[in-house]
């Protein structure tokens, strides 16, 4: 009888074990560890592939702790990879002064799979904020995009290995700007219009969750007081260019040349305007950084700009529009990018990745998701410009492209 008893409850564990395994198997994300040899094989990225599944790897290379981020629907070509990376600091000699930086290698040639993004841990004696990445010989280091340091983790969107890939060690400053942005407070518009977005590709997504990335960046400098609900009419000047580093074409869903904007006329003037929102963080605020679990980062309501109305010059960008209004309300914002367009790093300090491997800025115009980079939205009279801040690559804001 005890021998009945306990082969019955063998049965019924085994029965247990095997329906939360079937629930298991309904999870977004698979979890695992780099394998000793390094190389993740062709079928697993085709198994990825077919689901639209996030697969996540965490790896470890002299005691510096990497991760690697992969999404389904990113996966191009699958193949097998290797994972494995080094990370050590090095000194680049060049023409004016030698300059530090963390040098990262990886062991994989070529093409990867498909985009991915990396995630170094470098410590805490890197500051948040931007920070220029690099190939080449240290005396014609070529800029080939930013990493994003958060928490002193650094993370990078990768498709292709160009390396070695050198990270400064200092923090991008500020970029200069011509616009003195003639903004006069003489409200319209109300707090609560969805808003919030970036310089994306072809589809209008962000991120490093994906876009083609511009030209100038400005740094994450300290917190900006937040939201800012009552709106406010402004005028754009046509000199609203920001300069700074000339970085290279972050992900996106399009390889080919966009069209350039077109030239600013002082002669007309349109009215626009602008929002900028981030509700779905407040609703992943579990899974932002401790240090942007804080209400002057992520507004109460969600809503860092309510709806603003701007006059612009005819010829203006919906860049031109986000640099000019973030300047007069005093709200922090940050973009790279090469001529393909600009890419959206951060508003108001709030990031890229800050929420999760999905998140970052997306743009829309009267409801539409932009289907060039934000520099290269050309503002029509009326048109209502929304920056959003997504944490699910757009579907959590109805982005059709996502």
């Amino acid at each position: 009888m005890k021998k009945r008893i306990t082969g019955l409850w063998f049965a019924v564990l085994f029965i247990c074990i095997a329906l939360l395994a079937g629930c298991g198997s309904k999870s977004t994300a698979v979890v695992a560890s780099v394998p000793d040899n390094g190389i993740i094989r062709k079928a697993d990225f085709q198994q990825l592939k077919q689901s639209d599944r996030i697969a996540i790897y965490h790896g470890t290379s002299g005691g510096v702790k990497y991760t690697w981020t992969f999404i389904g629907r990113d996966i191009q070509k699958p193949a097998d990879m290797n994972l494995k990376l080094s990370v050590k600091s090095v000194t680049a000699e060049q023409a004016d002064a030698a300059q530090q930086y963390q040098q990262i290698t990886f062991a994989q040639k070529g093409a990867f799979p498909g985009e991915a993004s990396v995630s170094v841990t470098l410590g805490k004696k890197w500051a948040d904020g931007s920070y220029l990445l690099c190939t080449g010989p240290p005396d014609t280091l070529q800029q080939t995009g930013t990493a994003q340091v958060v928490d002193g983790v650094a993370t990078i969107r990768f498709s292709q290995n160009k390396g070695p890939y050198l990270l400064s060690l200092n923090k991008m400053a500020p970029a200069a700007s011509s616009a003195s942005a003639n903004v006069s407070s003489g409200g319209t518009s109300s707090a609560g219009a969805s808003a919030v977005s970036s310089a994306a590709g072809a589809s209008g997504a962000a991120s490093s969750t994906g876009a083609s990335a511009g030209g100038a960046t400005s740094s994450s400098a300290d917190k900006q007081t937040a939201s800012k609900n009552s709106g406010s009419t402004a005028s754009v000047p046509s000199s609203t260019q920001n300069t700074g580093s000339t970085l290279a074409q972050a992900p996106s869903t399009s390889t080919s040349q966009e069209p350039a904007a077109a030239t600013p006329n002082a002669n007309q003037t349109l009215q626009v305007s602008l929002s900028i929102d981030c509700k779905t963080a407040l609703a992943n605020w579990n899974n932002l950084p401790i240090n942007k679990q804080d209400h002057q980062v992520v507004p109460e309501n969600g809503i860092i700009l309510g709806q603003t109305n701007v006059t612009v010059n005819t010829g203006e960008t919906a860049y031109n529009l986000l640099v000019a209004v973030c300047q007069k309300n005093g709200i922090q914002m940050d973009a790279s990018g090469t001529a393909l367009g600009k890419y959206i790093n951060g508003i108001n300090n709030l990031y890229e990745f800050d929420a999760g491997p999905l998140s970052g800025w997306e743009y829309e115009v009267n409801g539409t998701f932009g289907g060039v980079a934000v520099s290269r939205y050309t503002l029509k009279n009326g048109d209502a410009v929304q920056f959003r801040y997504t944490c699910d690559m757009g579907r959590d804001i109805g982005n059709p492209h996502s």
